[in-house]
């Protein structure tokens, strides 16, 4: 990722790699590096495919790069999905040998990272979540 090296802001080379790949396992890799800067161009961009991608594994990746950011907005972003009504059809090409409910997959794993991060248990409470990140994570 030559981006990274050379730009004094990599974020929008990033944003806009991430916007012109289709190939999944690549747009993973751009991800990840987006995932390594605490932005909120890239929160907002993480938490819009967790939101809209037709495809399960991109949703899954963002979901992981909104918990690997880890901040009080990408947390936030993270607990404002547990009300999204995931599809139970959502693409699954890449990431599972036999696709699991997603409805019920990505819920989940939403709260699993979000416990591992926080260390706290409000399953998929919303109001819980949000209220406790924002008064105990500081950016």
């Amino acid at each position: 990722m030559l981006i990274q090296l050379t730009a004094d802001d990599p974020i929008p080379g990033l944003l806009a790699l991430l916007s012109g790949e289709s190939y999944e396992p690549e747009r993973t890799d751009i991800i990840a590096a987006l995932a390594k800067h605490k932005d909120d161009r890239v929160v907002k961009e993480l938490e819009k495919i967790a939101r809209t991608s037709d495809s399960a594994f991109m949703r899954r990746e963002a979901i992981g790069g909104l918990a690997k950011i880890g901040n009080r907005a990408a947390l936030l972003a993270l607990a404002a999905l547990l009300n999204l009504k995931f599809s139970k059809e959502l693409k699954a090409e890449w990431g599972w040998k036999g696709p699991p409910d997603f409805s019920i997959y990505l819920p989940k794993t939403i709260v699993a990272r979000l416990k591992h991060i926080t260390g706290q248990t409000f399953g998929q409470d919303r109001q819980q979540w949000e209220n406790w990140i924002t008064e105990n994570v500081k950016n």
